[in-house]
């Protein structure tokens, strides 16, 4: 029997944040909260009881970000946008590497010279981290969060101010967003080490090397392997990937890692979830499928086609059209045990 040492985000959340995923791509002409003029339609594209607080859009980079507060679902949301220009899919597909330059979370008895030591080793993505920690963008997100969660902020559609300061803070983002959503949520960790952060992103490519990944998914290991209440830990990191998503795969070069667990969509049958992507024999957990990286290129066409966060919206809202959340949603990773046998079963076939 499987112990449960993993608390999956919520169904329900998992839906909302693919609609904000969704929701700020509307917003790319948007220079606030506040719809633009030329935007005339009455219905709100956000999901009911969600607020915007803070919207930017940093031209410079491409890089869009919203706050999002929801009073039915207790959350602070950073939401991140994909790729929606030519600057954005250049940093997308610029693979060179830099130090993370997010804050760290602080080790006992360390000095300033051995943080910068650690620092340097952290290698991740050139453009993801120019995206997020560049031209003040995380600053400015940290600032609105603090004042959130001391119930000093006054945002612009609030009519008065609100009790934020237990409300679970959330990094989100579709493509290159979700890659800056797992930047900011390590940032976001070693910000504030007392809460439980959670990262859930779709389609998200890889963001680092494997000092990185080492880093990324020690703030998740206590998470994880103990029974401690999920409010005295870092944090929980959850990659939803569709079919054969050929952006997840990429960029395709040795030494990049995934970070956090994959969540498989298969098109076919219900979803799997893969302990920090490649497993752990000692727990008895599998990793993702042998050729998991390279599938998308056998129908690549295809494999792009899937990657729209309109399918991954889709894909969760059909799977729950009149069938219990239970039958086709995650409770449990894929045990190295259940591998074997359907390998065994395939040889067989």
């Amino acid at each position: 029997t499987e112990t449960n040492i993993v608390s999956f985000p919520p169904y329900n959340l998992v839906l909302e944040m693919a609609h904000l995923s969704d929701a700020i791509y509307h917003m790319k002409h948007w220079t606030s909260c506040t719809p633009p003029p030329s935007y005339t339609s009455t219905d709100s594209f956000l999901p009911p009881q969600a607020t915007c607080q803070s919207y930017a859009h940093h031209k410079l980079m491409g890089t869009q970000v919203m706050v999002v507060t929801s009073s039915l679902h207790k959350y602070i949301a950073v939401v991140f946008a994909g790729t929606d220009d030519l600057r954005t899919v250049s940093s997308d597909l610029n693979i060179v590497t830099a130090p993370f330059h997010g804050p760290l979370l602080s080790l006992n008895g360390t000095t300033q010279k051995e943080d910068d030591k650690r620092r340097e080793k952290l290698q991740v993505h050139a453009g993801f981290d120019h995206a997020v920690f560049n031209n003040g963008l995380f600053d400015d997100i940290s600032s609105i969060l603090a004042l959130l969660k001391n119930n000093t902020y006054n945002g612009t559609n609030q009519t008065m101010l609100q009790d934020y300061s237990n409300y679970q803070i959330i990094a989100t983002g579709h493509s290159l967003g979700g890659a800056n959503a797992i930047l900011a949520s390590a940032a976001l960790s070693a910000l504030y080490p007392a809460e439980h952060i959670m990262a859930i992103t779709f389609g998200c490519p890889q963001t680092g090397l494997t000092e990185w990944s080492l880093y990324y998914n020690s703030l998740i290991t206590n998470y994880t392997t103990t029974t401690a209440s999920s409010q005295n830990t870092q944090l929980s990191s959850h990659q939803f990937v569709l079919g054969k998503d050929a952006i997840p795969r990429l960029p395709s070069i040795p030494f990049y890692r995934h970070v956090g667990h994959t969540i498989q969509m298969n098109v076919t049958g219900n979803m799997k979830a893969y302990y920090l992507h490649y497993g752990d024999d000692e727990l008895g957990y599998a990793g993702v499928p042998a050729g998991w990286n390279v599938e998308s290129m056998v129908h690549f066409i295809d494999s792009f086609r899937k990657h729209s966060i309109r399918k991954y919206v889709e894909y969760i809202e059909e799977r729950n059209d009149g069938t219990s959340v239970d039958d086709f949603y995650v409770s449990g990773f894929e045990r190295v045990e259940i591998k074997r046998e359907s390998e065994m079963v395939t040889k067989l076939s």
